[in-house]
């Protein structure tokens, strides 16, 4: 990543008419650096630089049978100890499909189809304004950490000067 302000998003799909769609939308966003993956595997292999966000498609293995879906990539992360939010895309209109995924840790499910791609860039600029505010709120309570920290040094330095000149 270039700089702090920079958020790195991967977007795995199959699809790579879908996720060159899918990047070229994003790249509307500010500060959004994007990296494309056509495979689980592929992605989870550069893993070693986190990603503030991940475009995930569910199906995975059109190109390749044996390639890990979508369910199984988010696994392989929880299991590596790494949470990221993501976002899950997926053909199916399935609804039962989407509450099992929200409820596995997806921090949203859209289904591809009429108004997708819109969906996704809202979707992305939400989470990524989440991330802001959580980064904002941990600054600040790093700061009350370290004024709680000089305000109880200098409430025992005064304690000691009253006490020292109380008894001397």
């Amino acid at each position: 990543m270039e700089n702090n302000n920079t958020n790195l998003v991967f977007i795995v799909d199959d699809d790579q008419i879908y996720s060159s769609m899918a990047a070229n939308r994003l790249s509307n966003i500010e500060n959004l650096e994007i990296k494309t993956y056509h495979t689980g595997e592929s992605m989870l292999n550069d893993i070693s630089v986190t990603p503030d966000l991940i475009v995930l498609d569910y199906n995975l293995n059109s190109n390749e049978i044996n390639a890990m879906d979508g369910k199984s990539v988010m696994q392989t992360l929880l299991d590596k100890g790494l949470k990221i939010p993501i976002i899950l895309l997926s053909g199916q209109k399935d609804i039962s499909t989407a509450v099992d995924l929200l409820k596995f840790n997806a921090s949203d499910y859209i289904s591809k189809g009429n108004n997708d791609l819109n969906r996704l860039q809202s979707s992305v600029e939400k989470i990524i304004y989440l991330k802001e505010i959580n980064n904002k709120l941990d600054s600040n309570n790093q700061k009350n950490e370290k004024l709680k920290k000089r305000m109880i040094l200098c409430c025992s330095l005064f304690l000691l000067v009253i006490l020292t000149i109380y008894f001397f």
